[in-house]
């Protein structure tokens, strides 16, 4: 995101966010665990800080794109629901 306005918004808001207690979800993040821990010991710490790296550069556009189209969906949203830019008297002509 070239907003780092927005870039900060995006991480400032993710720390709320917490992981769903559904049985599913921590089984799957036990098995990524799992899995990373097989992927460190075959490949070394080395390689893989370089290829996350590499990914979250590559990838990171995305997370924050989708978190800015929501917003822009939420504000579009509000703008539309809400009622604005009427006068503050209604009785008035």
């Amino acid at each position: 995101m070239n907003d780092a306005f927005l870039t900060q918004l995006f991480y400032l808001s993710l720390d709320a966010v917490r992981p769903p207690a559904n049985p599913c979800i921590q089984a799957a993040r036990r098995e990524l665990e799992d899995l990373e821990r097989k992927w460190m010991q075959t490949m070394g710490q080395r390689f893989i800080e370089r290829y996350q790296a590499a990914e979250y550069r590559a990838n990171s556009w995305q997370e924050e794109a989708l978190f800015l189209q929501g917003l822009r969906w939420g504000v579009h949203l509000m703008l539309s629901a809400l009622p604005y830019g009427s006068p503050s008297n209604p009785s008035a002509p």
